[in-house]
C-alpha cells in the first residue's frame, strides 16, 4: 500500500494498491480501512486460514 503516486515502491511492487491523495491523514485512514477490511474478512471466513 502506498500515498500520493506510489513512489518508488510501485517500480518493485507486484501488487499495490495506491491512494493518490495529498494527506498523509486521508492516506493513513484509507489504509487502515483496507487493514480493517482483511482482517474481518478473515475473521469471518477462518476455514481460509487452515
Amino acid at each position: 500500500m502506498a500515498g500520493f503516486d506510489g513512489g518508488k515502491i510501485r517500480e518493485f511492487a507486484q501488487a499495490g494498491l495506491v491512494i493518490p491523495l495529498s494527506s498523509y491523514e486521508w492516506i493513513e485512514d484509507g489504509h487502515m480501512i483496507l487493514c480493517h477490511m482483511i482482517v474481518c474478512y478473515f475473521k469471518s471466513h477462518q476455514e481460509l486460514l487452515g
